[in-house]
């Protein structure tokens, strides 16, 4: 088993964000210019959270937070519940699924802003759950990239 390479949640959000909303997403703790507003910063603030006690699985969970910053509140209010909104619609859906991402809930979305000395940064956001797995790789077999998780759905079957 190979540790899960971060990176392609940055991609794959970076993208639907550009692609559904035309925001930029930028990491919350990078360093380098931030953008003009409006844009989202995304953060990884629980990056593993195990399944199970054994962890053989390769399955977890991880707890990602998206802030929209923008130049007034009420803007800032309605890209963040846009992007919240679109991040539980089918597109999106079938867009994590192809890098094996689940959603498992968007938590209800907040105010961030804060108090600055010279101005007043405007902020909403919310948080996700998600489901991933780490790849493994197996001696003359090579890495696999392709697993189907469980979403956790009930049919009556």
């Amino acid at each position: 088993m190979t540790a899960y390479d971060y990176r392609i949640l940055y991609r794959t959000f970076s993208r639907l964000i550009q692609n559904r909303m035309g925001l930029t997403m930028v990491d919350l703790n990078a360093n380098g210019k931030v953008p003009v507003p409006p844009y989202v910063a995304i953060d990884i603030i629980s990056p593993k959270l195990p399944q199970s006690f054994l962890e053989e699985d390769g399955v977890f969970e991880a707890i990602l937070s998206f802030t929209v910053y923008d130049k007034s509140k009420l803007d800032c209010l309605i890209k963040a519940n846009e992007l919240r909104e679109k991040f539980g619609d089918q597109l999106t859906e079938d867009e994590l699924e192809k890098q094996n991402i689940v959603l498992v809930e968007r938590m209800e979305m907040q105010l961030r802003s804060v108090a600055e000395t010279n101005a007043y940064a405007y902020m909403a956001g919310f948080d996700c759950r998600l489901r991933l797995q780490e790849s493994y790789v197996g001696e003359g077999t090579g890495e696999i990239l392709d697993i189907k998780l469980d979403k956790g759905e009930i049919t009556n079957e």
